[in-house]
């Protein structure tokens, strides 16, 4: 039982009531629930007659967990596995943003890639989101969970949060998941128990405020800051707050809440024994002043039309801008085009737009990113296969297609693009990247 393992000096420091205190451990002790969020731009009616979330208009309580891996629609980004607690910025964002509001965003501690594949979804389509993570193994798994979600509105950086601090008031929305003791996980990772003590939360409050010292100067005037950890303690969450309001000229704004979470002074806090999920911590700031400054546009990498043999595969080529980086051709979104500029002249920048493909020879390979884009040309000849084939291709095995046209086609499974295949002459080409591919044996 997990409730037996909790230190005494956590339990000490919740500081909750005893009739609380024994509704929260029994939470812990109780199976941790499975949820998702589905993808709204992509049309797949998945998980209906599940029960909702009720924070979101996208998430699912799962009644058992299913093994995500063996179904092909997870790989094609219909939905991602995510806590339901965390979805709570939706809320958040809705009360304070119009949605058809243009907005350049930062994700500024962005991996996984839950809360910046729920902003891509929440913000309008001409938006910017700006997705970094400065720990390398980390920001891989949020480029590939970006590329799934299928959005060239978007750029992955690799960089701290002090790196950033010649943008000057740069985005109209922070979001700041903050690195923290991890207390909300208890649940979902009892392993992480052993790694509390009163001595790493002390560590994290102070890694906190080092974060926000250094982002805040990017928010623009009446821009928002949405904080958020996966802990309960105070001095990581409403003292955080709390520090800002001292030292910035800041304001904070009240949530509405009607979903159990508690209202500390200045956010919500969920806990397990009151709301379908785990420990979560969320605050909102709206910056203020009046006086205005404005970023330079020094023009780094040169952008042209895009090529007729990459043009082909996407809808509305004229919206996008070519960048070649490498033997690799991007489409950049043309209203990112200067964003990306002003970044890249002193940002690491691991992900922009929408990868194309590459050029080889006469030949032009499109990118696996490419297949999964919600800008894809829908007239690409696709082939629908069945389960166990559309797992044979995410094996990155070789399939068998009958009667296959000669050229690129996509493999889709429930009309939901997996990836690419070549058909030559009968013989089918795999291209479906052999570093994402399934490695465990599957029963056909």
């Amino acid at each position: 039982m997990i409730s037996n393992k909790l230190p005494i000096a956590f339990l000490d420091r919740l500081n909750l009531e005893k009739e609380q205190l024994e509704a929260f451990l029994l939470a812990l002790d109780a199976p941790t629930p499975t949820s998702i969020r589905l993808n709204t731009q992509k049309s797949c009616e998945l998980f209906a007659f599940e029960e909702s979330i009720p924070w979101t208009l996208s998430g699912k309580y799962l009644k058992e967990r299913i093994s995500f891996t063996l179904d092909p629609q997870f790989h094609a980004g219909c939905y991602y596995v995510q806590e339901a607690s965390s979805m709570l910025l939706e809320e958040a964002f809705k009360q304070i943003f119009a949605s058809n509001q243009h907005l350049t965003i930062l994700d500024l501690c962005a991996a996984p890639g839950g809360k910046s594949t729920h902003l891509l979804n929440l913000a309008s389509s001409d938006s910017i989101l700006v997705a970094n993570e400065v720990i390398s193994s980390r920001n891989s798994t949020l480029q590939y969970n970006i590329a799934k979600w299928g959005n060239a509105n978007c750029i992955v950086t690799q960089n701290k949060p002090a790196d950033f601090s010649s943008f000057k008031k740069m985005f109209d929305l922070i979001v700041i998941d903050a690195p923290c003791s991890g207390e909300g996980m208890f649940r979902k990772d009892p392993n992480s128990i052993n790694e509390w003590s009163a001595e790493n939360v002390e560590i994290c409050s102070a890694r906190q405020t080092d974060i926000l010292d250094s982002i805040l100067p990017c928010l623009k005037d009446g821009g928002i800051l949405i904080y958020s950890t996966c802990t309960y303690e105070q001095i990581e969450n409403d003292f955080q707050i709390a520090y800002l309001l001292n030292n910035y000229d800041v304001e904070s704004i009240a949530i509405k809440n009607s979903f159990q979470a508690v209202r500390t002074k200045y956010g919500l806090q969920c806990y397990p024994h009151l709301s379908k999920g785990e420990g979560f911590y969320l605050s909102v700031i709206r910056k203020n002043s009046d006086d205005h400054l404005s970023n330079p546009r020094n023009l780094k990498f040169k952008t042209e039309k895009l090529p007729s043999e990459a043009a082909e595969f996407i809808n509305n080529a004229s919206n996008f801008s070519h960048l070649k980086v490498g033997e690799h051709s991007l489409g950049i979104p043309t209203n990112m085009v200067s964003l990306f500029n002003l970044l890249s002249s002193s940002l690491y920048i691991k992900k922009a737009g929408l990868t194309l493909g590459i050029k080889k020879g006469k030949d032009f390979i499109p990118d696996h990113e490419l297949a999964l884009s919600i800008d894809r040309n829908m007239q690409i000849p696709s082939i629908e296969v069945d389960l166990n084939t559309a797992l044979k291709f995410l094996k990155a095995d070789t399939i068998v297609l009958p009667h296959s046209q000669h050229g690129w086609h996509l493999i889709t499974y429930k009309n939901q693009s997996l990836g690419w295949i070549k058909s030559i002459q009968g013989r089918i080409n795999n291209y479906f990247p052999k570093n994402q591919r399934i490695l465990m044996d599957i029963k056909m």
